[in-house]
């Protein structure tokens, strides 16, 4: 699995990094023990908008690429951490929905 992690108007830091990809393997374990689809890539997109006027502007996007279906989540925040920890959480959350989904449990 390739985990790309983007910044825009924001530099990721390594400890930014690490803590990104600690979150994102966490997702990825939980695929792993759902058997879903081989995961290609993961990308983490990090942007803070300049805007004052935007309560949250830190905002983390995910996509994960799947032979079958792409799974994003997008979340914004006051703090980089808290938003991608929110992401990460989301992303959770969607790939139970997409295994419980195709395996028929409710």
């Amino acid at each position: 699995m390739k985990i790309q992690i983007k910044g825009r108007n924001v530099t990721v830091t390594d400890a930014l990094q690490d803590y990104a990809n600690e979150k994102i393997e966490h997702v990825h374990k939980l695929l792993q023990q759902r058997k879903i689809d081989e995961v290609t890539r993961v990308e983490l997109e990090l942007r803070v908008e300049k805007n004052p006027s935007i309560p949250e502007p830190c905002i983390a996007e995910a996509t994960v690429f799947t032979r079958g279906p792409v799974i994003r989540a997008r979340e914004s925040s006051t703090d980089m951490y808290a938003a991608i920890d929110q992401v990460t959480d989301k992303l959770t959350r969607r790939v139970k929905k997409y295994h419980d989904k195709m395996h028929g449990k409710t």
